[in-house]
């Protein structure tokens, strides 16, 4: 049996919780997402057909299962929707309810055999952030390139800053710029928040520590999250390890198809470490070819798992991604969605022990994320006052950032846990 959080976890975040955000979500924001794929998306009518019967079963229908069986994960959804039986999209977990929704738009579209096999039906939404993609690019190449760019460690801690404000670029958040400022434009100086008041967790000076002891680091395993910015300033952190021999392999994990609008696939991920263009500057094509040569000398490599799109906890890894990840020297976790899958989308405390919920890895845990929904843990109870009397919504609106830092994961005996995918709510 695999490792559980010492801490008992309590229950997980469901629509029906009066006032939340995921009630929001399921109530007004999945209807909303729907709406805008019908309005992007060049679909035949059968596709779009079935997207509107989807639409018309949220919030209050039940769940059904999952009929897609092409796919490479029916039998897996076959089981997940199992544990979740006779319920409604109000009343099961919300990690669940996101990500069967997005699991059933691919069935929607035909995604794995049908009417649009392979076509990914968020390819115009995310077609917005291509701009922001290339003027990031350009950007984090050209301070890299500056005389003064920094080095060692310093650079590491710039590029950690920089990947952490990035996940504000969120397209199931923000559709197009209806967003917070986003990326390189969200530290310090911005109109947003200052780094250092947005930063309700810093653990760069313990990461430091730690690191100083063990580097060069064999492998680090980065879990991806969006496009865009955020996948630009991802492979920025990725090249500086490599570039200061922090690590001597970055395996970066993309999604294996295309969820939550924005998330970055593999595909994803491969077209934009090759991601040179005849017409861009200089230093991004520099850097583009650096990205390029560190993935052709097997230093920066790509991945995905259908684990990545499952509705389990982090505590229910698949076996095979479990035993992998022990291979790793440090896990990077990037985003909202990685977080609430890593802490089992639960009612946690704020004050709540980060280490003792995370215990459960299997390498060491590293979070890069802006709070986006109501889950998190590990906070000082000066930083949640500090939150609360800047922004009501200072858990869900995009304003706040955490870098926290589990170094001792594992070797745990199994504590009692609710099952992955609780019938109990």
């Amino acid at each position: 049996m695999l490792p559980h959080p010492t801490l008992d976890a309590p229950a997980p975040l469901q629509g029906s919780d009066d006032g939340s955000f995921a009630q929001y979500t399921v109530e007004t924001r999945l209807p909303d997402l729907l709406r805008r794929t019908l309005q992007t998306a060049d679909l035949p009518a059968p596709a779009r057909a079935h997207l509107q019967a989807l639409q018309a079963e949220i919030p209050d229908g039940w769940i059904r299962a999952v009929d897609d069986p092409a796919a490479p994960d029916a039998d897996d959804w076959t089981a997940y929707v199992s544990a979740v039986r006779g319920r409604t999209w109000r009343s099961v977990p919300w990690f669940f309810a996101e990500t069967y929704f997005y699991r059933r738009i691919l069935e929607a579209t035909g995604y794995f055999g049908g009417p649009c096999p392979g076509v990914d039906p968020f390819a115009p939404q995310k077609a917005t952030r291509r701009r922001d993609d290339d003027r990031a690019r350009n950007a984090l190449a050209e301070s890299r390139r500056a005389p003064d760019a920094p080095e060692g460690w310093t650079a590491v801690a710039a590029a950690l800053e920089a990947a952490l404000w990035g996940n504000r670029a969120d397209l199931s958040m923000w559709p197009g710029n209806d967003r917070p400022d986003a990326g390189l434009d969200a530290g310090p100086g911005s109109g947003t928040a200052s780094s250092d008041d947005a930063l309700l967790a810093d653990d760069r000076r313990r990461l430091h520590s730690w690191l100083d002891a063990r580097a060069p680091l064999g492998r680090v395993d980065f879990i991806l999250d969006n496009v865009g910015v955020e996948l630009a300033a991802d492979l920025a952190l990725a090249a500086a390890l490599l570039e200061t021999e922090t690590a001597d392999r970055v395996l970066l994990h993309a999604k294996p198809h295309p969820t939550f609008i924005s998330d970055a696939t593999s595909s994803d991920a491969y077209a934009a470490i090759g991601g040179g263009r005849s017409d861009a500057p200089d230093a991004e094509n520099a850097f583009a070819e650096r990205l390029q040569a560190y993935a052709d000398a097997g230093r920066l490599g790509v991945t995905d798992h259908l684990f990545w799109t499952s509705p389990l906890p982090g505590w229910g890894l698949f076996r095979e991604v479990y035993d992998d990840l022990e291979e790793s020297d440090l896990i990077i976790s990037k985003g909202d969605a990685n977080y609430r899958r890593w802490l089992g989308d639960r009612h946690w405390a704020p004050t709540d022990d980060f280490s003792s919920i995370v215990d459960y890895a299997p390498a060491p845990l590293l979070m890069l994320r802006t709070l986006k929904s109501d889950v998190i843990a590990g906070l000082d109870a000066a930083a949640v006052e500090r939150a609360r009397n800047r922004s009501e919504s200072w858990k869900t609106d995009g304003t706040f950032g955490i870098i926290q830092f589990a170094a001792d994961p594992a070797g745990h005996p199994a504590y009692r846990s609710p099952a992955a995918v609780d019938e109990k709510g």
